[in-house]
């Protein structure tokens, strides 16, 4: 019993560390497992107890909690690690990535980051190797970070005239979200309208060139990898693990994965 109380009240220490920091806008990067800590366990905890999720920093649908009980249930923060490496590890094994492939994926800075914090990439990007209406569902928990996918989806469903059983599943698992918490609405509204947020890594508007030729790539070639890069670029609000989207880009491609994995490792040491 003790060694359970003293557990929980370090991760409320952590919780208290992260809420007050980002009232001072300062981001206490040192801290592992950041999100976890700070948004995603006490949300989850707050969901089981029927308590509401507002100043929690959480701006995701309420469903997004669902899959992550187990690990606050189990209380053990290693596990939750574990299988989110074991997780993205998973996706690129299912997407038949080479060797280098799944290289440059490990050591994106990105995927590290979002591994680090304890964010839930791994939940959204477990969409890509999922049936399209259930993997929709994933996707839509980071919008920012697949939308540009999501429409393409949509875009080819509609050509097969399959576009309700594609997004019928999305629809009923939002609608589940705001009967459970109907301030999730005006969450997402406040997440759409902080542009200037400290944890906001956007390149918008200068990114819309290059997710314009990446556009152009997903035309061209029907890759669903590219969609996810596009839609990074294109974000108005994006944090900085959710930049993972961008290590599937190239990484078919021997040379150009590990020339991306060079400018994403550019890119972090110029802004972090």
């Amino acid at each position: 019993m003790s060694s359970t109380w003293a557990r929980d009240s370090l991760r409320l220490r952590h919780a208290n560390i992260f809420l007050s920091s980002k009232r001072k806008n300062i981001m206490p990067s040192f801290l592992p497992l950041l999100d976890w800590f700070g948004t995603f366990y006490p949300a989850t905890l707050n969901l089981l107890r029927g308590d509401s999720l507002n100043h929690l920093g959480f701006f995701n649908p309420t469903y997004a909690l669902a899959p992550l009980i187990p690990f606050a249930l189990l209380g053990n923060d290693s596990i939750y690690v574990l299988f989110s490496i074991l997780a993205f590890g998973l996706i690129a094994l299912r997407l038949n990535f080479k060797w280098w492939s799944i290289l440059s994926i490990v050591l994106s800075p990105f995927i590290l980051a979002s591994v680090k914090y304890g964010n839930i990439e791994w939940l959204v990007l477990l969409g890509l190797i999922m049936p399209k209406p259930i993997g929709m569902i994933f996707l839509l928990i980071k919008p920012q970070m697949t939308f540009i996918l999501v429409l393409y989806w949509i875009y080819r469903a509609y050509g097969q005239r399959q576009v309700v059983k594609l997004i019928a599943p999305s629809i009923i698992a939002f609608g589940i979200s705001f009967l459970l918490e109907p301030s999730y609405i005006t969450r997402m509204l406040m997440y759409a309208n902080d542009h200037n947020a400290i944890a906001n890594f956007s390149l918008f508007p200068y990114g819309i060139l290059v997710s314009f030729v990446l556009l152009v790539l997903v035309w061209k070639q029907r890759k669903d990898t590219f969609a996810l890069s596009a839609s990074a670029f294109l974000s108005p609000y994006i944090t900085l693990t959710a930049w993972s989207v961008t290590s599937f880009q190239f990484v078919k491609h021997k040379y150009l994965a590990l020339i991306s994995l060079g400018l994403q490792w550019f890119v972090i040491m110029r802004i972090v």
